[in-house]
């Protein structure tokens, strides 16, 4: 009983840890690739205030 359990545990340990790296990576790109949509939006925002005047 104690040997099940032990795998359990281990197994917990290990799907977590792997899962927070996998959710990290894609927090990570996630945040990046919004910066980079922002600043693009506004480079567009600015170039058009800058044509009107």
């Amino acid at each position: 009983m104690s040997e099940i359990l032990g795998f359990i545990i281990i197994g917990g340990i290990l799907f977590f840890s792997i899962l927070y790296y996998i959710v990290r990576g894609a927090v990570e790109d996630g945040t990046l690739n919004a910066l980079m949509k922002y600043e693009s939006i506004k480079n567009h925002q600015n170039k058009s205030e800058y044509d009107k005047s």
